[in-house]
């Protein structure tokens, strides 16, 4: 079987798939991952093929934007630049392909995908990693800048759900897809987060109880667990030595961490340095950026730019952390106490998620400065209720395979009906994309 994975976002969102597409080889299929060029070693480690879809300075200067990780301009500014993937996306599985009808696997943002099985045919199996992916009228997602409290009638969530596709998804995303589209002689897509489900298979890997299946989901959805996939995103494999000897050195840490990109979070990681120095904490700092430690906090902080949470987290006092899927769902996994505090995208509904659970703490609105870190953490770290949920979420992932799971069900898919390439289909408009986005 051939085996197409398509995987965009930073390392959260891209592990799970290499960790699918290992299990996948172990079985025997031909796999080759597409994703961004950081993650090539991680991939060829684990024995894939790869092909880069966005270069590393690409991707260092998205990710590294400001203006990304800002709520409703960061979400604009993804969804206008989402189409650009298109044509390495398109290429990579008209290439591949070679005239079979292979199984495509895309992540969330990977739409190239869902519009290559479209023209070209085979199968697609769709992966979302959040709830957000999700649109539904009766257990709604917070949305930044689109608060949907859970005491509002459906009625009204429902206008609010599709009031941001309106206002901020789609006249920023659709304009470049539906002019390739045209081109292709497809028809014109109305609303992105519908479409960009898979029509043969939907898998949603989060468990009931951070998000339960809901009755207006697509028909064809399935749902698992949490995807256990850390430990292939290392540079080396196990902990560094280092890091290692700090851990043993003393009591658990403070774990820090504001996801794998070099955003600009100085201040966020000073003002938990010094929270954990006030608290007289031990503070493991994880961060691609330069963290500068004051000279008090010197001998209990240790900086590394990279770790395994799965690895860590188990030995850790407590998590502060920006509330993406991943690192969310390692917390849940090791049982420990979390201090989210979002910046952008899903970090705001898994922040919310993780307060409503009990496990942990939810900073809102307002700047994260020490006083009210260390606070936070006070709480986090005394707090008899937050423990006793916490162990219970961390028993409740106990023995779950996902990934497993989903490639079972990604070799389902494969064994049922293949969609039939789309016959007389002119040549695809390389270039159209970036143009209408550059252009718009």
């Amino acid at each position: 079987m051939q085996v197409l994975i398509a995987a965009i976002g930073t390392t959260g969102d891209v592990l799970p798939f290499i960790a699918a597409g290992a299990e996948l080889r172990r079985r025997g299929h031909e796999v080759t991952l597409a994703a961004p060029a950081p993650f090539e070693a991680a991939a060829r480690r684990s024995g894939l093929d790869f092909e880069a879809v966005i270069s590393a300075h690409e991707y260092e200067l998205v990710f590294s934007d400001p203006s990304l990780w800002r709520p409703l301009i960061g979400a604009r500014r993804m969804f206008k630049a989402l189409p650009l993937g298109l044509d390495r996306i398109y290429g990579f599985v008209e290439k591949r392909a070679e005239g079979r009808r292979p199984v495509l696997v895309a992540s969330t943002l990977a739409i190239g995908a869902r519009l290559a099985f479209e023209a070209l045919g085979g199968h697609l199996v769709t992966v979302h990693l959040s709830p957000m992916a999700f649109q539904t009228r009766h257990d709604p997602v917070r949305m930044p800048g689109f608060p949907t409290p859970r005491w509002l009638p459906e009625k009204l969530v429902w206008k609010v759900q599709i009031g941001a596709d309106r206002l901020v998804i789609d006249p920023v995303a659709l304009p470049s897809l539906n002019a390739v589209r045209e081109r292709l002689e497809l028809k014109r897509v109305k609303r992105l987060r519908h479409w960009w489900n898979s029509p043969q298979k939907v898998v949603a890997m989060f468990p009931p109880w951070f998000q339960a299946a809901q009755a207006d989901w697509p028909a064809q959805s399935v749902q698992f667990d949490f995807p256990a996939a850390s430990e292939f995103g290392g540079e080396t494999e196990g902990v560094d030595p280092a890091l290692a000897a700090f851990l043993d050195a003393g009591d658990p840490p403070v774990v820090v961490t504001f996801g794998s990109t070099r955003r600009r979070t100085e201040a966020l990681y000073a003002a938990a340095v010094q929270a954990c120095a006030d608290i007289g904490r031990r503070c493991l700092v994880l961060s691609r950026a330069p963290v500068v430690v004051p000279a008090r906090a010197a001998a209990s902080t240790f900086v590394a730019p990279y770790a395994p949470l799965g690895a860590v987290l188990g030995r850790a006092a407590a998590l502060v952390h920006h509330g993406g899927v991943g690192t969310t769902a390692h917390a849940f996994a090791a049982g420990a106490p979390q201090i989210v505090a979002p910046l952008a995208f899903d970090q705001f509904d898994h922040a919310a998620r993780v307060a409503r659970l009990g496990c942990g703490l939810w900073l809102r609105s307002g700047p994260l400065e020490r006083r009210r870190l260390a606070a936070a953490l006070r709480v986090a770290l005394s707090s008899p209720e937050i423990a006793r949920r916490c162990a219970e979420t961390a028993a409740a992932c106990e023995g779950a395979d996902a990934v497993a799971r989903l490639c079972d069900e990604i070799e389902a898919t494969a064994a049922g009906p293949a969609r039939k390439p789309r016959p007389r289909l002119p040549p695809y408009p390389y270039g159209l994309a970036a143009q209408h986005v550059f252009g718009a």
